[in-house]
């Protein structure tokens, strides 16, 4: 949901904003609180991410950061993005495979989202920017237009830690 929108009648009164997505100084869209704290946790945000998979309801933490790499040696960027995250939840059944593919399903549709707009919130343009020679090289790729199309692949291991 996004900031504002959330039922404020129950006892919870915390609210989880969301954030506006920037291109060239204006904004062209905006992400839910459940995409940002997606965001937060590639990032490395201090706070851990709630999620619940099949009922089942955890605190997801990043364990060390991505390891991300970015082939541009066809016409479409082609981003690996390997992440290891910690859950901590009660004594309920634990499937990491199930929660790990539930992550990365989450992670396809915000990169989907951000590329329909043409923003690159994640920072992979920083890993793409470094196989450059020169500022006007890289410019001339034109990483805004290229990542719209590029491959983008998560691979998340999960561990669970004790509650």
């Amino acid at each position: 949901d996004y900031a504002g929108s959330l039922d404020r009648t129950g006892d919870n009164r915390e609210e989880y904003y969301g954030g506006a997505l920037l291109k060239d100084g204006r904004m062209v869209g905006r992400l839910s609180g459940g995409e940002m704290q997606l965001m937060n946790l590639l990032r490395g945000a201090d706070q851990p991410m709630a999620m619940i998979v099949d009922g089942v309801a955890m605190n997801l933490e990043r364990q060390g950061p991505p390891a991300v790499s970015v082939d541009l040696r066809g016409g479409v960027p082609v981003i690996d993005v390997k992440l290891c995250v910690l859950a901590s939840m009660t004594d309920a059944p634990f499937n990491p495979d199930e929660i790990a593919s539930a992550l990365a399903t989450r992670y396809d549709a915000l990169t989907a989202h951000c590329q329909s707009l043409g923003v690159d919130p994640f920072g992979y343009a920083r890993t793409a920017a470094a196989q450059f020679l020169t500022i006007p090289d890289w410019q001339a790729y034109d990483w805004d237009e290229r990542f719209k199309n590029a491959r983008v692949a998560y691979a998340i291991t999960l561990r669970r830690t004790d509650s």
